[in-house]
């Protein structure tokens, strides 16, 4: 690609280097990412994948990457194209008179706040319910476990490990809990399927006992909406929904079959899940474990999804009068 003169081996040693190390370099670093989480995902969904190949033909098609002339090195150059995506910092020194460290530690301030964003705006944090309940890192009652390793499949984060069974009970195994790798998620607790976890003060048995105490009288012309706190909807805005009674989860993911049917047996007109955007969760998994808990529920009438969107909360009330109007539809 170059005449004038010859080149030394140092340069195609240098070169390749750089090829293989800055490869090597985000394989490491996609292995420090992932390390701490079950399934990753590492590849963009297909519909967006699909979209920007989209996109980037037509950009290709309407303004190609052309290269340039092979470079002459006994030639004095008076004009050479601007490659804008590699050389912007130039016309900057220029204009500005900036030196190139100046324009080093702005841009690289710039970038440093830019991947800082998610730690200076903090998403809203679990409170404790109107009975005082708080959210803490998941714990195992061995007495109630039996080593069936569900919560180990159902935990987005590797915090839950198998290990041989220490309290001499007739189980081969049972599961520790890694605190400090505990997002306190709860995706495990509707997982278990006895009485073996508990995130603080919920459980499986604690958030069907509040269900209970929400209808002393039965549930009869009203809808339960149980909302998930992560998704960023003030609590006041659902008092403008009528014949709704609303109970507030630290996240939508703890919610299982038996709270659903447990909330379906108070003769309630219907339920309604208000859950994060789908495929834009606080906890990864958790839309993953709402898709199961909808094909487990799909043969029951009178429950409906909903996404949550903060920037938008009438869009939420008039999604909970239409699954209100539908359940009315089916009592008659």
């Amino acid at each position: 690609f170059i005449q004038g003169g010859p080149l030394s081996s140092l340069v195609f040693f240098i070169g390749t280097f750089v090829h293989v190390g800055l490869v090597a370099a985000v394989l490491v670093f996609l292995w420090l990412h992932n390390m701490r989480i079950s399934r990753p995902l590492i590849h963009a969904p297909k519909e967006l994948a699909i979209w920007f190949g989209i996109i980037l033909l037509a950009i290709s098609i309407y303004k190609p990457a052309v290269s340039t002339p092979p470079a002459d090195l006994t030639a004095l150059v008076g004009k050479s194209p601007m490659d804008w995506f590699f050389l912007w910092p130039f016309p900057l020194t220029d204009a500005y008179s900036l030196s190139a460290s100046t324009v080093f530690m702005t841009a690289t301030g710039g970038f440093l706040l830019f991947v800082s964003v998610p730690w200076l705006i903090p998403g809203p944090s679990p409170k404790p319910d109107s009975l005082g309940a708080v959210v803490d890192v998941t714990k195992v009652d061995l007495s109630a476990c039996t080593g069936c390793t569900q919560c180990v499949k159902a935990c987005p984060f590797e915090a839950i490990h198998i290990k041989p069974r220490s309290d001499g009970r007739d189980y081969e195994v049972e599961v520790e809990i890694y605190k400090e790798r505990c997002a306190k998620c709860g995706l495990c607790l509707p997982a278990c399927p006895f009485p073996a976890l508990s995130m603080g003060s919920w459980s499986n048995e604690y958030l069907m006992k509040r269900v209970d105490d929400l209808f002393p009288n039965g549930g009869a012309g009203k809808t339960l909406v149980l909302s998930c706190e992560r998704a960023g909807v003030k609590d006041e805005i659902y008092k403008e929904a009528e014949n709704a009674v609303l109970l507030s989860l630290p996240c939508a993911g703890i919610i299982g079959t038996k709270t659903i049917k447990e909330g379906m047996k108070l003769g309630l007109d219907g339920i309604v899940v208000v859950s994060c955007v789908p495929e834009d969760g606080h906890y990864r998994l958790a839309k993953r474990k709402m898709d199961l808990t909808r094909l487990e529920i799909s043969h029951l009438e009178g429950v409906r999804m909903v996404a949550a969107l903060a920037s938008r909360p009438r869009k939420i009330l008039d999604e909970i009068s239409e699954a209100q109007a539908e359940f009315a539809g089916m009592k008659k």
